[in-house]
């Protein structure tokens, strides 16, 4: 994956599976770039706590928004974006149940 100026207005964060895929990017600015090595998702059971404390911890960052922490963290676990999508939005209703009401 290759970021290019993350926390400024021309934001683009792009997924490249080979080189002739960089035509994609304006190659200007700064950019990051991401490499995880191919895991067997079937040998690798999901984390569920791991997944939704690292999403917690990206998205205490003001420079990181809720799509790009979901898109990393499911890149990073090797995991469907749904996945991690489904397991925030419990996260949150299990935090709000937890709170309880309003005074």
């Amino acid at each position: 994956m290759v970021g290019r100026e993350l926390t400024k207005v021309n934001e683009q964060l792009v997924e490249i599976h080979n080189i002739g895929d960089i035509d994609t990017l304006k190659l200007i600015g700064e950019f990051i770039v991401i490499v995880d090595s191919e895991k067997d998702n079937d040998s690798q059971a999901i984390d569920p706590a791991a997944i939704t404390v690292m999403f917690g911890q990206l998205t205490e960052s003001p420079n990181v928004s809720a799509d790009l922490a979901i898109r990393l963290t499911s890149l990073h676990f090797n995991v469907p974006v749904v996945t991690v999508k489904n397991l925030a939005k419990k996260a949150r209703f299990a935090a709000r149940q937890h709170a309880g009401p309003l005074p």
